[in-house]
């Protein structure tokens, strides 16, 4: 044998070793039938696809639902990989366990696409979270570890929880996503980022019923460009602070992006008390178009969805150099810009450049900053300065009512009344602003007791003394303030005990308050959060069911015990 022969022989054997490997599912088994589990036919095409020596393709085909319980594509890979996704690939109504549904773990070089679904099936795992309560749902598809890989054209519907997860990632490129779920799914984030650096989201279309896009700890050099958000709670860096094993933020771009009618805009957030000292840096918020956002501009450090803090520290995540250039539209509230920080760690370094907020007719917005000098650089921007909390209160009440009498006149009898009450709130800026809003105006033009009965709810549901509601009639929410924490004690046979927050917030139904937050009651001697409330009917004899988030059971009481309103015995802390 010649050496020219054995060359050859070695080059031609070292090119099928290195070909690319491309399967179907449907070649290990898999069926469209969306029944058949086909969760060890898509594992098996993986594993064989990245043993490769070239690496390999797997493609998933047109045509009916593909059923997978769960799977977790695996690396190291021999070579580069792909996931062609051409079909319908459809979760559980129900799950039982684990942190992701679809999950891409250790593989390098990594290609998503091919303009196919992930049906995440959440709608049964929503409506029982909301109920009783559950931990975290899995995420649709987690990039866990990964490294250089590109999403492109993929569509994600009705996530349990994240629509997309990214985790410890490096070089991570989504292109062209659509992400679809109700705009009152919890949890759903489309994109949610964590831990990881150079990730660009761009050209997207998300609707959900969560952050947009959020970007959570230990993350840098995040670039997110081009994305039509809404339903949503807008794109937000955080919560932040929560556990001591957190890093910092640095070096985040939102860029060109369109906000509709979503709940926030732009969002900074983070934990009071934080467990941990971290900072947030070099964040640049550019070209912005809101339309009907609710908080367009807002930093939250004192953040805390579930009324359970104890707000007595603040947070201690350090917030600077962050720009919003560009931010331009229409905002639901008065209030267009809230720069509320932590007074341990101020904010520094916050720049507004080219700011231009109204309200739908046109009205101009207003800007409060709380421990944070807030430069506005430039001429004729809406808002153009900082307000102070009372001077913030007060021309939000003037945008009103006509007439600077009327405003004055309210101001100088309530102002003197209103002091000691507002120490008892909670920081939030919003919670002070509107309760000042609420006590200076007066009361609703319903009062709570007469909504409740309008949606066949007991008027004693709530403590007589609750200060003022605001209720979002376009979504049913229903928040309730009172001047601190209280509890009630009802007549009914087990003298039951229900005690509040200075704040609860609800979806309002008919017959029923789901969403609950800020209400707690007692099942056999222990404090439990309730998250629902059921009315049975009309009658006096009728059940009114808690449903407890932990508890087995639900509890039910009498109807008559809630018909009248009393008074709530306060306490020091929810």
């Amino acid at each position: 044998m010649t050496p020219r022969f054995i060359f050859l022989l070695c080059f031609f054997a070292a090119g099928a070793l290195s070909q690319r490997l491309i399967v179907s599912v449907t070649d290990y088994g898999a069926v469209a039938d969306g029944r058949t589990d086909n969760q060890r036919a898509f594992l098996s095409a993986w594993r064989d696809a990245c043993n490769s020596g070239g690496g390999g393709m797997v493609h998933v085909p047109r045509g009916g639902n593909y059923y997978v319980s769960q799977a977790v594509f695996e690396g190291p890979c021999r070579g580069e990989m792909s996931f062609r996704h051409e079909g319908y690939i459809i979760a559980s109504s129900e799950y039982s366990g684990g942190d992701s549904w679809i999950s891409f773990r250790l593989v390098n070089r990594l290609s998503i696409s091919g303009s196919g679904t992930f049906d995440g099936n959440g709608a049964s795992t929503w409506n029982r979270c909301r109920s009783s309560g559950c931990n975290f749902p899995p995420s649709s598809l987690k990039l866990d570890h990964v490294k250089d890989v590109s999403v492109k054209k993929i569509i994600s519907v009705n996530s349990k929880a994240f629509h997309i997860n990214i985790d410890k990632s490096r070089n991570v490129f989504i292109d062209g996503l659509t992400v679809i779920a109700p705009g009152d799914s919890p949890n759903t984030d489309g994109v949610h980022i964590g831990k990881s650096s150079y990730i660009t989201v761009t050209n997207s279309r998300i609707s959900t019923g969560d952050d947009c896009v959020s970007v959570g700890d230990g993350n840098s050099h995040v670039n997110i460009s081009s994305i039509h958000c809404g339903p949503g709670h807008g794109i937000s860096i955080g919560s932040l602070g929560r556990y001591g094993y957190e890093k910092d933020v640095h070096d985040i771009s939102v860029s060109n992006c369109d906000l509709v009618e979503t709940t926030n805009g732009l969002r900074i957030k983070t934990w009071a008390p934080s467990a941990v000292a971290t900072t947030v840096s070099n964040v640049t918020f550019s070209d912005i178009r809101v339309k009907r956002v609710r908080n367009p501009v807002l930093i939250d450090q004192h953040y805390c969805p579930s009324d359970s803090c104890s707000h007595g520290d603040e947070s201690m995540v350090q917030i600077r150099d962050v720009k919003f250039v560009g931010v331009r539209g229409s905002s639901a509230d008065r209030v267009g810009v809230t720069i509320e920080c932590s007074k341990d760690r101020p904010c520094q370094g916050i720049e507004f450049v080219g700011l231009h907020l109204t309200m739908e007719q046109g009205q101009s917005t207003m800007a409060y900053c709380s421990n944070a000098n807030g430069q506005f650089v430039g001429r004729d921007q809406i808002p153009a300065r900082c307000l102070r909390a009372m001077e913030k209160a007060v021309r939000k009440v003037g945008s009103l009512k006509s007439g600077t009498f009327w405003v004055s006149k309210k101001a100088k009898e309530e102002m003197s009344n209103i002091s000691q009450d507002l120490t008892t709130l909670s920081n939030t800026v919003e919670e002070k602003a509107k309760w000042i809003f609420n006590k200076l105006k007066g009361k609703p033009a319903k009062s709570l007791s007469d909504l409740l009965l309008d949606h066949n709810l007991p008027p004693g549901l709530f403590p007589r003394n609750a200060t003022s509601y605001d209720l979002d009639e376009a979504r049913n929410k229903l928040v309730v303030y009172l001047p601190s924490p209280c509890e009630v004690c009802f007549s009914d046979s087990s003298s039951s005990v229900v005690r509040y927050s200075n704040r609860v917030k609800l979806t309002l139904g008919r017959g029923s308050l789901s969403d609950i937050q800020g209400m707690k009651t007692k099942v056999l001697a222990v404090w439990v959060t309730v998250t629902s409330i059921h009315v049975e009917g009309t009658k006096s004899s009728d059940k009114v069911w808690f449903a407890a988030a932990g508890a087995a059971v639900k509890k039910a009481r009498p109807r008559d015990a809630f018909e009248i309103p009393r008074d709530g015995l306060r306490v020091d802390k929810f």
